[in-house]
């Protein structure tokens, strides 16, 4: 019987999590981060901008899932234009790093886990949750159609700050907020 030391343990794990954030460019769900908290500390703002340690975990939560699920999305559906790609061929997939098997496994569940915080928001962020899954990862295709890529990827990104407000507000949206909403989400875009 082989016993390994608690360094040891943790000492390789630290690898396998820089693995997986670098696969799924973490520092990018990061620099996403402040349209999302702008947007709910503007909803909040009966509260002095803070919706609550419940809501603001469930922001980041959900951020993170939606987020997590478009890089593995996008990694996975690129995978063979990566192999093919100076650039981009030491990847996770195309070098095997990572299994096909587990970035799927991945995707599914941090799009599962999008819905499942969604649920615990509010009904409306529960019932667009779907929909905001579908634009997040469409981006990922367009490269293959369109030279707009980039504003399809400022629509996924746009959705942060609209889905941060939606979740601090739910359905007590008055017709206003809407567009200031789109006008948020505009400018992310743009």
């Amino acid at each position: 019987m082989v016993q390994s030391s608690k360094f040891e343990v943790q000492s390789s794990m630290f690898p396998t999590i820089h693995k997986w954030a670098s696969f799924i460019r973490f520092s990018h769900t990061v620099f996403a981060l402040p349209f999302a908290l702008a947007a709910m500390a503007v909803a909040a703002r009966e509260n002095r901008g803070w919706p609550g340690s419940r809501i603001f975990g469930l922001i980041l939560a959900a951020m993170l899932c939606a987020r997590t699920c478009a890089m593995a999305f996008n990694r996975i559906v690129d995978r063979k234009f990566d192999a093919l790609n100076p650039r981009t061929a030491k990847r996770h997939l195309p070098t095997k790093q990572i299994s096909l098997v587990s970035a799927v496994t991945l995707c599914v569940l941090s799009g599962d886990g999008l819905v499942v915080v969604s649920f615990f928001l509010n009904p409306l962020c529960f019932y667009l949750s779907p929909l905001a899954l579908a634009t997040i990862c469409f981006y990922s295709v367009t490269k293959r159609f369109t030279d707009y890529t980039h504003l399809f990827l400022g629509l996924a990104l746009g959705l942060a700050p609209v889905g941060a407000w939606l979740a601090g507000r739910g359905s007590q949206i008055l017709g206003l907020e809407v567009l200031q909403r789109l006008v948020l989400a505009a400018a992310v875009v743009l």
